[in-house]
């Protein structure tokens, strides 16, 4: 699952020396709100925001993707990642490790109950996503 957050907009606001409350000048109130609760925004309300702070969407906003993990506790647990590509370009180097390899055959290999290989399985997807493109 991808979602859209607007982790970016305090930056660019305060380097514009604005306020989150400066963009009810252009768009709706109940729009506003939406950009507080990473909520779905319409491409016209980008396209306003990025006119108002004379930027491109990438400067406002980043588009994370969930991830299934198995914590220390054996607990599947779930977390967004960015999938910016800097965070790829870090996540690929970790792939590239031969610790890492080894450490990721072993808990493919160890997986028994269908939890676990559905764990497995999620991280294979994680990981086939974060290899770079040929």
């Amino acid at each position: 699952m991808m979602s859209v957050k607007y982790t970016k907009l305090d930056g660019i606001l305060q380097a514009r020396g604005k306020k989150l409350s400066d963009l009810r000048g252009i768009l709706p109130t109940a729009t506003v709100a939406r950009l507080r609760k990473n909520e779905y925004i319409s491409m016209e309300s980008m396209e306003k925001i990025c006119i108002f702070l004379n930027c491109q969407p990438g400067d406002i906003m980043e588009v994370y993707k969930e991830v299934t993990y198995i914590d220390e506790d054996g607990n599947e647990q779930k977390k967004e990642v960015p999938t910016d590509n800097e965070t790829r370009v870090q996540f690929q180097e970790l792939l590239g490790n031969p610790m890492f390899k080894t450490v990721m055959g072993m808990f493919m290999g160890a997986a028994q109950t269908p939890d676990e290989k559905k764990a497995v399985e999620g991280a294979q997807d994680f990981f086939s996503f974060l290899k770079p493109e040929d």
